[in-house]
């Protein structure tokens, strides 16, 4: 398998795996269930090419080329003092979620989001 296609296999499978199950994550991306088993199930048949991959970032809110991009690359983030690296993946798949909800706002939005997360944080404290 040539490289671009394992890796964008690795990041569906990534994906995938907030869903409870694959047929929920075709449903997610508009596809069927034996669609979505040909290009990313146990022993797949085909690869995931550009378009597929095109239509899944597009469905799903992420960037164009988001599934070309090594696990390092697309999870790489500059969090401060390294709590990113040291989540567990679960939590790294909400915060990119967050991250990626944000990018789509704007800057005025993005901001109001900030500061609710910062009185919600400080209400966890007490």
């Amino acid at each position: 398998m040539r490289a671009i296609y394992k890796i964008r296999l690795d990041n569906v499978r990534a994906l995938a795996s907030k869903y409870p199950n694959q047929a929920a994550f075709a449903d997610a991306i508009g596809k069927v269930p034996t669609q979505v088993s040909r290009f990313m199930g146990k022993n797949p048949t085909k690869q995931i090419g550009e378009d597929i991959a095109a239509e899944i970032e597009s469905v799903l809110g992420l960037n164009n080329g988001f599934l070309d991009l090594l696990p390092d690359e697309s999870s790489e983030r500059s969090y401060k003092n390294g709590n990113y690296q040291r989540a567990d993946e679960e939590h790294k798949l909400l915060v990119d979620d967050v991250a990626n909800d944000m990018l789509n706002m704007t800057k005025d939005e993005a901001r109001r989001l900030k500061q609710a997360m910062e009185l919600l944080r400080g209400s966890k404290k007490d």
